[in-house]
């Protein structure tokens, strides 16, 4: 197995357990990997990656991680963050389409996506919009959404 399946599976199967368990999950990627300038530079060398093809792997591990949780367990809400993200996850669903039904906070609106055998709610959030307790009451009002 690849290195980079063995870590997809390590954190799909820790991330199921935590949702299966009643708890909210975040996947969150090292702020450190957010700001172009602290870019291990060895990483991208390593891998010969330009900045931007970094940010496509990492797109595609997380929308591929995301995907893998929905299908294999009981999550069917979802905020993501970032418009490179809410691509990478909606892509490795299949979606092609989000029917916004409401807006959970100002910018802020709530999706749904019809899905083969189930049905998501979904928040996009821009990256670098909101305040610092936006995340809370988001998964408040989305919790609380009927």
């Amino acid at each position: 197995m690849s290195n980079r399946k063995t870590i997809l599976e390590h954190y799909l199967t820790d991330s199921i357990t935590f949702i299966k368990n009643g708890q909210h999950l975040v996947i969150h990627i090292d702020s450190l990997y957010n700001d172009k300038e602290k870019i291990n530079k060895k990483l991208m060398q390593k891998y010969n990656l330009s900045f931007r093809e970094l940010e496509l792997t990492i797109r595609k591990f997380l929308g591929e991680l995301t995907a893998k949780i929905v299908r294999n367990s009981p999550a069917r809400n979802l905020i993501l963050t970032g418009g490179d993200i809410a691509l990478g996850v909606c892509s490795a669903l299949g979606i092609k389409n989000l029917n916004i039904v409401d807006e959970l906070l100002p910018g802020i609106p709530l999706s749904t996506a019809n899905l083969k055998n189930f049905n998501l709610k979904i928040v996009t959030k821009a990256g670098g919009f909101g305040e610092k307790d936006t995340l809370f009451k988001l998964i408040k009002k989305l919790t609380d959404w009927r």
